[in-house]
């Protein structure tokens, strides 16, 4: 492949035009509840619930977060 040797102000400005132009071109009609189709495009969802929050933390980690932060040794 061969290598483009673009400043910051020519890469935005072709990243730029082509995003411009992907969001102007029409989209394909949703399909139908086909699982061989992608949930975009009108085929069944993977997940039905939403993504648990993030992070998570449970007790033990905040209770050895604070064990560590009062020894002074963190880098051990």
């Amino acid at each position: 492949m061969k290598e483009m040797n673009l400043t910051r102000r020519e890469f935005l400005e072709k990243t730029s035009a082509g995003l411009a132009t992907a969001s102007l071109a029409r989209r394909a009609p949703a399909v139908s509840a086909n699982p061989n189709v992608l949930a975009l495009k009108g085929g069944t969802p993977v997940r039905t619930a939403p993504f648990p929050s993030w992070p998570q933390t449970h007790e033990l980690d905040e209770q050895n977060i604070l064990k560590a932060l009062r020894s002074h040794h963190w880098c051990t």
